[in-house]
C-alpha cells in the first residue's frame, strides 16, 4: 500500500488486517497516524516514511511485533525516534541529526547515515549489525573516534570523500573492524573543481608545457592520499565502486582493495551516481552522461589491465 503527495491524513477507519507493506511519501502524517497504522495493522512488516513535513517524533513499541523494516527519510521537522523492545532487522534513517533512543532493541541490520549517530547512539547494537549503510562524506576521523568492531557485518555501503587524503586509512579502519564482511560498496564523492580563473589561465599559457602541467597539478589537483597500512581481508568476496572516474584517487581505492582483499572474487565498476539520480534518470545532465562514458572507457581499457585474472571484472 502506497500513498504519495496526499493531503493531511486522518484516521477514521479500521485497520488493514493483511497489510504488510506501507510506503508514505510526501504525506503529512503525524506520530499519532503512524502509531495508528502500527497498532491496527497486525501483519505490517515494512514501513517507510519519506518527506513527511508534520512528523516531529516517532515511537516504535513492542505491539508492532511484525514490523521488521523501518525507513525514515527526509522528514525535516523530525526531532526524535524512540524504539522500544522492537523486532526490527533493518533500520534506515536519512536526514538531519536527531536523537535516537533504543531500548531492548533485538536486532538492527542497517544504520543511519550520520557517522556520529551510528557510532554513538547506536553503539550498543553495532555488534549485531549484518548490513550497514553510512554516508561519511564530510565526516572527520581521528584517533579518538575509531571504528568499533562489527563482528557480524556482512554488507557495508559507504558514501566516501574520494579526494580526502585520509580516505584509504578510513577504508582500512572499516575493513579491520569488519572481519566477516562479504560485500563492500564504495560510493565515491569528489571535490568540485575550482572555478575558472581567466587571468591565471592566460599566465599559464606563457609557460612551457612541462612547467604548465606541474603548476596545474599543484594548483588544481586534490591532495595526494596518505598511504594506508596493509589489511589482509579473507572474507570479502565482492567489491563495488560506484561513481567511478578515471582519476588517480579512484584508481587508488581500487588498487588498495585488490592488494588487501585476498578473497576477492568479483569487482564491479559503476560510473553512475545512482544514489542522487531519479530511478528514471530524468534528472541526469549531459555532462554527467559524458563523464560516465569516459569513466567506462578508462575502466575497460586501463583499470581492467590492473585487475588479476582471478577476479571477475564487471563494468556497468
Amino acid at each position: 500500500f502506497s500513498l504519495s503527495h496526499a493531503t493531511p491524513f486522518r484516521c477514521g477507519y479500521g485497520g488493514f488486517e493483511f497489510l504488510r507493506v506501507l510506503h508514505l511519501e510526501h504525506v503529512d502524517v503525524t506520530r499519532e497516524v503512524v502509531e495508528y497504522f502500527m497498532s491496527n495493522c497486525p501483519t505490517l512488516e515494512r514501513l517507510s516514511i519519506h518527506s513527511a513535513t508534520n512528523l516531529v517524533d516517532l515511537r516504535v513499541v513492542r505491539p508492532s511485533i511484525s514490523l521488521k523494516f523501518l525507513s525514515i527519510k527526509h522528514c525535516l521537522r523530525l526531532d526524535s525516534i524512540e524504539i522500544y523492545d522492537a523486532n526490527l532487522v533493518s533500520f534506515v534513517y536519512v536526514g538531519l541529526k536527531i536523537n535516537v533512543s533504543l531500548y531492548e532493541f533485538s536486532e538492527c541490520s542497517s544504520g543511519a547515515d550520520l557517522l556520529s549517530l551510528a557510532f554513538t547512539q547506536l553503539s550498543c547494537f553495532l555488534s549485531q549489525l549484518e548490513t550497514l549503510m553510512l554516508n561519511i562524506n564530510g565526516d572527520v576521523y581521528s584517533c579518538a573516534f575509531p571504528v568499533p568492531t562489527l563482528p557480524n557485518l556482512k554488507h557495508l555501503e559507504l558514501i566516501v570523500p574520494a579526494d580526502d587524503q585520509w580516505a584509504l586509512n578510513n577504508l582500512n579502519s572499516f575493513l579491520k573492524a569488519s572481519p566477516s564482511l562479504q560485500r563492500l560498496v564504495l560510493k565515491l564523492e569528489f571535490s568540485p573543481p575550482p572555478p575558472p580563473c581567466k587571468p591565471l589561465e592566460e599566465k599559464l599559457q606563457l609557460l612551457s608545457c612541462e612547467l604548465r602541467e606541474e603548476l596545474r597539478i599543484l594548483l588544481f589537483e586534490p591532495p595526494k592520499m596518505i598511504k594506508a597500512p596493509e589489511c589482509p581481508h579473507r572474507n570479502l568476496k565482492i567489491a563495488e565502486i560506484v561513481r567511478y572516474r578515471g582519476r588517480i584517487n579512484a584508481v587508488e581505492h581500487v588498487m588498495y582493495l585488490i592488494e588487501n582483499v585476498v578473497a576477492l572474487e568479483k569487482l564491479v565498476i559503476d560510473p553512475v551516481r545512482c544514489w542522487c539520480h531519479h530511478p528514471t534518470s530524468f534528472n541526469r545532465k549531459i555532462k554527467d552522461v559524458k563523464e560516465e562514458e569516459e569513466a567506462r572507457d578508462h575502466a575497460m581499457h586501463q583499470l581492467k589491465q590492473m585487475v588479476p585474472s582471478t577476479v571477475q571484472f564487471v563494468c556497468l
